[in-house]
């Protein structure tokens, strides 16, 4: 009788486990690209990586990024990070406030399915969501 408690526990804890690791394959996939193309790992503390897909609206995109830009404070935010293609479609003011990486080859886009622009959340060195956003989704408010 102790194996079967045992045996349920144990589907019961890989149960709880898998549902907390929604984004596993994400959180692997993305650990790889940041480290083989940055040198860089997802970070401990909890931060959000804004990606730039290549097929966009332009002016959508060019909005949301200087709404990015206008929510932040004027000093740099090591909580954010832009990933882009083409370092051009960053807007100068939001290059200032945030690190930028390029990747002229956009490999984040065989991990993420993006439109337009993505954030990417992440915490304790794992993805916890991935969201396209608009013009209305953009949620940092006096963030810094």
């Amino acid at each position: 009788m102790n194996r079967v408690y045992f045996f349920i526990s144990i589907f019961f804890i890989s149960s709880l486990i898998s549902c907390n690791n929604r984004y596993k394959d994400e959180t692997n996939a993305f650990q790889s690209y940041l480290l083989e193309n940055f040198n860089e790992k997802i970070p401990s503390d909890s931060h959000e990586y804004v990606l730039l897909s290549q097929f966009y609206c332009a002016g959508c995109v060019q909005r949301i990024l200087i709404d990015i830009s206008n929510k932040l404070k004027n000093s740099h935010n090591d909580s954010i990070t832009v990933i882009t293609y083409d370092l051009k479609k960053v807007p100068q003011n939001l290059k200032k406030k945030v690190t930028v990486l390029l990747d002229k080859n956009a490999r984040y886009e065989h991990i993420f399915s993006i439109a337009n622009v993505a954030i990417v959340k992440t915490n304790n060195g794992q993805v916890m969501d991935v969201k396209i956003i608009n013009l209305d989704d953009i949620e940092w408010q006096d963030k810094n």
